[in-house]
């Protein structure tokens, strides 16, 4: 499956404020996660250098293969994320977070590609989620960035 998810986001930071926040990895998907809508529990669990084992309190999330690239004008960050919602749904995607400066700050592009997931409830999550979940992490992301 190609791009499941594509939408920007303008943030009112810098490219090196982006670079910073993502440092630390396990802090920063933990928080970015945390202000997910419907998560109100975001334990970290394990990091890495490529992976980040996450307990929320809907399920595990596992974010693996995770890299990150910086030019002048921009900051990227690539991952897959494998989730365990509970007993009913596994989902996996491939997540892409580009992140440019602009004169205004930096413009947040995400894209969310590779999207399975099992089940009658995988099927409406494939089928109806994208942009409730895009919208949620870019403006989880946005609001992370901006603290």
């Amino acid at each position: 499956m190609g791009t499941w998810f594509e939408a920007t986001e303008t943030v009112n930071t810098t490219l090196d404020g982006v670079e910073e926040k993502a440092k630390d990895l396990g802090h920063y998907f933990q928080s970015v996660v945390g202000f997910m809508p419907g998560i109100s529990s975001a334990v970290l669990l394990e990091a890495e250098a490529t992976r980040v084992k996450i307990q929320t309190n809907e399920g595990i999330m596992i974010r693996s293969n995770i890299t990150q690239h910086k030019t002048p004008s921009e900051f990227t960050v690539d991952f897959d994320e494998a989730y365990q919602a509970g007993s009913l749904m596994m989902t996996q995607s491939r997540h892409t977070n580009i992140f440019s400066s602009t004169t205004n700050g930096v413009t947040h592009n995400l894209i969310i590609s590779n999207v399975s997931a099992n089940g009658i409830l995988g099927w409406l999550y494939r089928t109806f989620g994208a942009s409730n979940i895009g919208k949620a992490i870019l403006a989880a992301t946005k609001t992370h960035l901006e603290s």
